[in-house]
């Protein structure tokens, strides 16, 4: 599908939504929707967390003002155990779990989706916009990065990467699905 054909698309369908959200785009994918196909990116969905450096994605997107939307934000639970989260939570009063999606939340341009399905999970998440971090910013974005901790890829239809609900209905965009999104974020 040609840059032309896909706004074309996106504008006839979808007249009144501003934009398209993406998940698992490498940089050079979302280099290449953003300034090539000029894509309306309304926002792109990664894994991100304490454990795991998005920062040249994250430099890129603030560049473009598209906000990274954190999935498993938790680090498939290894937030609640970590002793540095511990630490500030009681600080804080809180968990290490409501420290990290605080961090995540006090970071520009960030949206965190923390996955809960019990009210008292819910609760606590949510009682995580609640807390201030000051100094101890600088200790959780010294915690350790591991890219092993990353998640199977959660994208199906056309591999890991694709451009995420209706609007193109699994149609591929040329030249954004031949890279897996591990590559070079």
């Amino acid at each position: 599908m040609s840059r032309h054909e896909l706004l074309q698309f996106w504008r006839k369908h979808h007249p009144r939504e501003p934009g398209i959200g993406v998940c698992n785009f490498n940089l050079p994918m979302i280099r290449r929707a953003v300034e090539q196909i000029g894509a309306p990116i309304a926002s792109h969905q990664l894994e991100y967390h304490p454990f795991l450096s998005q920062a040249p994605m994250l430099a890129y997107l603030r560049s473009k003002a598209i906000p990274l939307t954190a999935y498993a934000p938790l680090a498939q639970g290894r937030a609640a155990n970590d002793a540095t989260l511990a630490a500030v939570g009681r600080k804080h009063g809180a968990t290490a779990a409501q420290i990290a999606i605080a961090w995540l939340l006090d970071r520009e341009g960030i949206i965190a989706i923390p996955k809960a399905g019990r009210p008292e999970s819910q609760k606590a998440n949510l009682d995580a916009l609640g807390i201030s971090l000051d100094e101890d910013r600088a200790a959780i974005a010294a915690l350790p990065k591991d890219p092993a901790l990353r998640s199977a890829a959660i994208c199906t239809g056309m591999g890991c990467s694709r451009v995420s609900g209706p609007c193109l209905k699994g149609r591929r965009i040329e030249g954004l699905s031949a890279s897996r999104p591990r590559d070079a974020a």
